[in-house]
């Protein structure tokens, strides 16, 4: 039983070892704009400003399915002063051989809201959190540095449906984040 195991952990390493020069990690930072809106449902709640700049941060692993398509599943965090975002996707993306390498991709995945703190410190009912699936496009280059380093520059456009309830009786508003606007620099490092 024994060298049957041996024998199955072996070949998995060496298939794993055949697909790894086709694997790449992606970090990346940058800005990000998520404008909000407020909308009163009965009476009218009166709210400080809320920030709509952020700075993300992104982690893709990725694989290259060919000199022109690959993908990547990504996790990225972008935080404002009372807000953070936990956005989860899959990209697929489409390579166009020149210079720079432009692509094209297109998106999709679950995105999180959580509020720091209550800001509402009247509310009676507290909602704190929101999930909404997300999508979008994005444009990027990669610029290789060397066979296994490139800069890579992205442009993304997202789309949510957060909802954020704001109840002090007896008014009640509603806080909606659709969309957000980043412009992100990272690093490719290729197996």
């Amino acid at each position: 039983m024994g060298k049957i195991f041996k024998l199955t952990v072996v070949c998995m390493f060496l298939n794993l070892n055949l697909y790894a020069e086709n694997m790449f990690i992606d970090v990346s930072t940058g800005y990000s704009h998520i404008p909000y809106s407020k909308k009163d449902k009965q009476g009218s709640i009166d709210i400080d400003k809320l920030d709509e700049n952020a700075y993300s941060y992104d982690l893709a692993f990725g694989y290259r399915y060919n000199k022109n398509l690959f993908s990547t599943i990504n996790y990225q965090y972008s935080k404002l002063d009372e807000i953070e975002f936990d956005d989860y996707y899959v990209t697929l993306n489409y390579q166009f051989k020149h210079k720079m390498n432009p692509y094209l991709g297109l998106f999709v995945g679950k995105s999180f809201l959580h509020y720091k703190k209550d800001i509402l410190n009247s509310s009676k009912t507290k909602d704190y959190t929101s999930g909404s699936f997300l999508y979008g496009f994005q444009a990027g280059l990669e610029y290789k540095f060397s066979t296994n380093l490139s800069f890579v520059p992205r442009l993304i456009y997202s789309r949510t449906n957060h909802g954020t309830n704001l109840n002090s009786s007896p008014a009640k508003s509603h806080i909606e984040h659709n969309s957000k606007r980043q412009v992100l620099f990272g690093l490719r490092f290729n197996f």
